[in-house]
């Protein structure tokens, strides 16, 4: 990538997190902010190392995509057309100013707060925040002036939804501040598979339709346009995930901050790129090279794990903004991620900072020992109200394995083991091994489900080529 030439018009620009992707095509040219609209479904390859990244990671990263030729504009770039070629241009990184400086506490939360409460006099009506008990939500909340415009709207995770520790904290946050606040009940949303791809086709995969079916039900209780504000990679910023130090290019996978909603790279068929470490190609050796010494750095490891999934956490600021409410997230903001990641590391461990602000604002919820349930079972009980559609075998099987996919839809399709066989085995716990039979039987299906939701958004393309491939084919016979 050149140096930015300050006079040319560019055709898009990202900013410093990339946080609306931009997709183009390499030999066509077309750009867009969707990867759909930048290929023809009925004419297009796969790449081969693209698709590993995709499969390893859930979704698209180092720039790579699974559909040859369609890339991903890096953050902080610009995309140049020069004659009939594009060209990739650098901005300056304006997280790079932060190297080496040290914020106090006080300083970042009056810079949150004024950031929040600038957009609160801006936006009229009133304020929707998707509230999940946790940090985020609940630092947010404490910003906002006037706590008698705020909605909040949460979802259980749990067997009980009104006793999930996200509903109780949620609660206890809304009766502690004087907000209205509603449970919303999920668990239909494997009926906006459709609704998905049309936002996101084989970008990322398809794990963030809850967000649908909740956001559809807030949009129920609200007017349309109401203005939301987005809790969006708070946590990260703030410390939940401190990484481990990246030295070789297979601990890049740690940017990619998984948690096992991925599939396994090791079933595609097409070759990988050559090299001495399977899966990696010499993008991913040229990204560890280039930024070796910045990795060294734990603050610019958040900042490059969050770019790195910015692609696939946008969906927390597209579903509703499609839907029709108006997201916005001060944790975007490069002066307010940065100067929390720049916090001294022993206060930001554990979040500390945060549980102590809670603590004096008498919202420290974690220490005051509610009763509840942290138990996640939103996936399972889903799967048994609307069991997702089969993958099918014989597209899939042109770039997985195809046993590989016959046994995620046993799994995950094939419904082997239904909430009333979970619970047959359950009653049984008198014997010691039962209980640990069905907790296996649980965590395959659901990494079979994480594997589904993967490969699902490739299913969806391969099925729009062949019906593409079909009807022009009958136009030509006609």
């Amino acid at each position: 990538m050149s140096p930015a030439a300050p006079h040319t018009q560019p055709l898009a620009v990202t900013d410093w997190l990339a946080s609306e992707p931009v997709f183009y095509h390499e030999k066509t040219g077309a750009v867009g902010r969707r990867i759909q609209d930048v290929f023809d479904p009925a004419d297009f390859e796969f790449d081969g190392q693209g698709l590993r990244h995709y499969l390893a990671f859930g979704y698209s990263v180092l720039g790579r995509t699974p559909v040859r030729h369609v890339r991903m504009l890096p953050p902080c770039c610009r995309l140049i057309r020069d004659g009939g070629a594009l060209r990739v241009e650098r901005d300056a990184d304006p997280a790079l100013a932060w190297l080496g400086r040290t914020t106090q506490e006080h300083d970042v939360l009056d810079l949150l707060s004024e950031r929040v409460r600038q957009w609160e006099a801006q936006s009229g009506g009133e304020i929707v925040i998707p509230t999940s008990g946790g940090f985020d939500s609940r630092l947010l909340t404490l910003m906002i002036r006037d706590r008698q415009r705020v909605r909040s709207f949460t979802y259980g995770l749990s067997d009980q939804p009104s006793q999930s520790t996200e509903v109780v904290h949620a609660q206890a946050l809304a009766r502690t501040l004087g907000t209205r606040w509603r449970m919303i009940e999920l668990g239909d949303y494997h009926r906006e598979f459709d609704a998905w791809d049309q936002l996101f086709g084989p970008s990322t995969h398809a794990h963030g339709m809850y967000q649908i079916e909740f956001y559809r039900k807030v949009l129920a209780e609200v007017a349309y346009g109401s203005p939301m504000l987005s809790g969006i990679v708070g946590d990260l910023w703030a410390g939940s995930a401190p990484l481990p130090a990246i030295e070789t290019p297979d601990d890049l996978t740690r940017l990619g901050y998984a948690h096992g909603m991925n599939a396994d790279a090791s079933q595609c068929l097409l070759p990988p790129a050559p090299g001495p470490t399977p899966g990696l190609d010499d993008e991913a050796r040229a990204y560890l090279a280039e930024r070796r010494e910045l990795l060294n750095d734990p603050a610019m490891r958040i900042v490059e794990l969050v770019r790195f999934k910015m692609v696939l956490l946008r969906y927390l600021l597209v579903v509703p903004g499609t839907l029709g409410l108006r997201p916005w997230s001060p944790f975007l903001d490069v002066e307010v991620a940065m100067s929390m990641v720049r916090l001294p590391e022993e206060r930001r461990r554990n979040r500390q900072w945060q549980r102590d602000f809670f603590a004096r604002q008498g919202v420290d919820f974690e220490s005051m020992g509610l009763a509840s349930s942290r138990s996640n079972t939103l996936n399972l009980r889903a799967m048994e109200r609307v069991a997702p559609p089969a993958l099918d075998e014989r597209l899939l099987g042109q770039i997985v394995r195809r046993d590989y996919v016959r046994r995620i839809n046993r799994h995950v399709a094939g419904r082997t083991l239904t909430g009333a066989a979970t619970q047959g085995l359950l009653s049984l716990a008198a014997e010691r091994w039962t209980p640990r039979l069905a907790r296996g039987a649980r965590e395959r299906r659901l990494e079979a489900y994480f594997a589904y939701l993967t490969l699902k958004p490739l299913d969806n393309l391969l099925r729009a080529r062949e019906a593409a491939s079909g009807s022009r084919s009958a136009a030509r016979a006609a």
